[in-house]
């Protein structure tokens, strides 16, 4: 009686559905339990000799349970899930070497275990880097608070005392092939499931099958709706009885009427797959998480117009204190209440109170569980369409809120997001605005980039200012324009051959641009007159200053009587000769 009483305080209280097998840390007392089924060590149990159960094993093991029961009520049952098979996976590896796990080994036992994981990593490269990591990480976290001590610290250092490192990430380079096709790519995804689910009515859906959609791109996706094959020869299949074609022929044909579509068999595929469409379209709109997305009831909804042009839709999440607020384009609005409607007409509505029910043959899952979306899936792999989850849909529009220039804190709020949370992990830079923001910030900041002049600037603050005893009203200094940057105190020369061709070669477009004036024919003092004059006092000034400067000036002079320009004008100047 006393091992059925420790049966019973070691079960791990998560949520199961029908087919589970319920976790119980009963198992890690018996020696080789650990690596069996869990269904198959209930049976093992039930036959082992009293030898098998390892009583001093028993502090450890409710240590390990305490800790469980602790995560539970923090994390996710994800999460919890994969502590547990780590921790399975450790007293596996224990029994294999005739070791029971108590508290003054568990330390080195530990080290030896991870030892091991870095040999099948890196000798027999049978896992990866980050499995290995994944479970020494999760192993030593188990231990430190088994043993009393919640101090995470203590669990990196235990971790850190192996060999076991974490694995080098794949960096992502931010490109501009990569951001312009990941959204085109998204957006084609969109059209697709936008499709599918405008295709996928009730009156379709009781149609013969296999169903046919065509998408807007031409190509027609063939829904088999639980068929092995989308044309059986049924002449080639006669040995198999009239009473198999029957079977499968009715299954195949229009639905009558009076028959409902969920008792229908080969339909609960079909109306999975439209459910599984509505809800990508669904967390694409809103940005709620697909767990609580799935878990939502069709009366938990209500819409309310906000300030800024969208639908508000509101209900409560369960990682934040009172009512969450999920954005949503009021296009979507109309969309929903169709999908609404069709979940009255299709009878999905009486099976389930859920906004997002789905119809099981067999195996149901834990009502907790997040869907796996597996028939959109399937769909799309058959016929190569990329699949986009979840967390790549609600970072698609997070980035299109924002260069919308919506305000980050209105997108955060809008995706129930904390600013820093919604800055990690769903915005991501954009490759034009950050060239934008970089080329601007270096032409405030660096001293090395030249003025529109092509020379120096002795400020380079963009802080312009003219220069006395000049008519303002002809030409105002700036730091846009080479005629502007001529006439701003802060413009500096530079005495090279170089420099004085460059100057030539602005007059000569200067007087281009002056030749094909209507204001210059009428006698008004044209601007480019005074980029004249500017530039030939200063290419005398250079030729006075030495006897280099006059060669340099003479030289500049004869390219451009040849014809030979500058290449930082040269461009402009054929352009201006062939007007």
């Amino acid at each position: 009686m006393r091992k059925g009483e420790e049966i019973q305080s070691l079960v791990v209280p998560l949520p199961l559905g029908t087919h589970g097998v319920p976790w119980n840390l009963h198992v890690l007392l018996y020696m080789g339990a650990a690596k069996l089924k869990r269904m198959k060590a209930e049976e093992f149990i039930e036959c082992a000799d009293v030898g098998q159960f390892r009583v001093n094993r028993m502090p450890m093991v409710r240590d390990f349970y305490s800790v469980i029961l602790a995560k539970i009520l923090l994390k996710s049952t994800s999460t919890v899930i994969k502590y547990l098979e780590v921790l399975w996976h450790f007293y596996a590896w224990c029994d294999s070497g005739n070791q029971d796990v108590i508290f003054d080994n568990v330390i080195q036992l530990y080290r030896e275990y991870a030892e091991k994981l870095w040999h099948r990593l890196h000798v027999k490269k049978e896992i990866s880097a980050g499995v290995a990591y994944a479970h020494a990480r999760m192993m030593a976290e188990l231990i430190v608070r088994a043993r009393k001590n919640d101090d995470y610290e203590k669990g990196r250092d235990l971790l850190r005392r192996t060999r076991i490192t974490p694995p080098k990430g794949n960096k992502w380079v931010l490109g501009t092939e990569a951001q312009k096709q990941n959204p085109s790519e998204v957006n084609k995804f969109g059209h697709v499931i936008a499709t599918i689910a405008r295709a996928l009515d009730v009156q379709k859906i009781r149609g013969a099958l296999p169903l046919e959609i065509t998408l807007e791109d031409g190509r027609r996706l063939t829904i088999r709706g639980g068929l092995k094959d989308d044309d059986i020869n049924w002449k080639s299949r006669e040995s198999k009885g009239a009473r198999h074609h029957e079977r499968f022929s009715d299954r195949r044909d229009e639905l009558e009427d009076g028959i409902l579509l969920t008792d229908a068999r080969g339909r609960a595929s079909i109306l999975n797959l439209r459910v599984d469409v509505e809800l990508l379209i669904f967390i694409s709109q809103t940005r709620m998480p697909k767990k609580q997305a799935s878990m939502l009831r069709q009366e938990d909804y209500r819409w309310k117009k906000s300030a800024d042009g969208f639908d508000v839709y509101r209900t409560f999440k369960g990682r934040r204190h009172g009512e969450a607020i999920f954005h949503c384009y009021g296009e979507y609005r109309s969309h929903f209440q169709t999908y609404i409607n069709w979940l009255n007409e299709s009878g999905l509505s009486e099976v389930s109170d859920r906004l997002f029910p789905y119809l099981y043959d067999g195996k149901i899952p834990s009502s907790v569980k997040a869907p796996s979306l597996e028939s959109i899936k399937s769909l799309l792999r058959r016929y190569g369409i990329p699949m986009f989850g979840t967390t790549v849909l609600k970072t698609h529009i997070n980035n299109c809120l924002l260069r919308k220039n919506v305000p980050r804190k209105v997108v955060a709020s809008g995706g129930a997001h904390s600013l820093p949370t919604n800055l990690r992990h769903y915005s991501k830079p954009n490759h034009q605005e950050a060239a934008v923001q970089i080329s601007r910030y270096f032409k405030k900041t660096d001293p090395s980039i030249v003025s529109p002049a092509g020379a120096p600037c002795e400020k380079n603050k963009h802080l312009p200012k003219s220069i006395p005893d000049v008519d303002h009203g002809a030409i105002e200094s700036d730091c846009v324009s080479a005629d502007g940057c001529l006439f701003c105190f802060y413009h500096r020369d530079i005495l090279n051959a170089d420099y004085c061709w460059k100057l030539a070669s602005h007059a000569k477009l200067k007087s281009l641009e002056l030749s094909l004036s209507k204001v210059a024919a009428k006698g008004v003092v044209h601007p480019a007159e005074r980029v004249i004059e500017r530039i030939n006092k200063k290419i005398q000034e250079i030729s006075d200053a030495s006897e280099d400067g006059a060669r340099w000036v003479i030289s500049a002079r004869d390219s451009i009587r040849a014809g030979r320009y500058h290449p930082f004008w040269s461009g402009s100047i054929i352009l201006a000769e062939t007007l």
